[in-house]
């Protein structure tokens, strides 16, 4: 995060250099003409530029999302030189292309080893709840869509956390003739749980 903010101070700064002062409502400016029949003035975006160091960054901003980008660089180039295209090529390398999606691969790798942290700690209460409804139901229980809807909910929740941890949290549970063991003169056996869910 630091890195692209210090890429965009760079970058505020060489674009105040290149292009402060240029863009202004004023119509006694000598860019006023040229900006007002473009869709930069049309859009009234006025307040997108470069003119001081909160404005720089602001224009970065947009940049940096890419939200109208060419807009800005069609305005910038118009009052200066062709050759300043480059300025938005290279900040869209850097900046886009690279600094942005170094910072979005660092949230999503701080938000996934939050949710395997915190994933552990919901499956072992899903595993504790479902052994203490089969204790205080009995082999009798009637609904067990409970269980079927813990087991699909720990499964994804171990896949998307840990590839090892296959087994199932009510192994044989929803199989076609219901609970392990339930057959003619048997008695439905306890559901097997996995290990770490007691």
């Amino acid at each position: 995060m630091k890195v692209l903010v210090l890429t965009m101070a760079i970058f505020a700064t060489v674009g105040q250099l290149a292009f402060g002062g240029k863009v202004s409502t004023d119509p006694a400016s000598p860019h006023y003409a040229v900006l007002k029949g473009m869709d930069y003035a049309a859009n009234d975006y006025w307040s997108v530029n470069f003119n001081d160091f909160p404005a720089s960054f602001l224009t970065l901003f947009a940049l940096l999302i890419v939200n109208n980008w060419f807009l800005f660089a069609d305005a910038f180039v118009a009052v200066t030189h062709v050759a300043f295209r480059l300025y938005f090529g290279a900040f869209y390398i850097v900046g886009v292309l690279f600094m942005l999606n170094i910072v979005v691969a660092f949230i999503i790798d701080l938000f996934m080893s939050e949710f395997a942290k915190h994933g552990t700690a919901r499956r072992r209460f899903y595993g504790s709840f479902a052994r203490r409804v089969w204790e205080e139901q009995g082999p009798g229980i009637e609904n067990i869509s409970l269980f079927a809807n813990l087991q699909r909910t720990t499964s994804l929740e171990r896949r998307s956390t840990s590839a090892g941890l296959q087994t199932p949290l009510l192994s044989g549970a929803l199989s076609s003739g219901g609970w392990p063991g339930n057959t003619a003169g048997h008695a439905p056996e306890a559901p097997r749980f996995a290990p770490g869910y007691s």
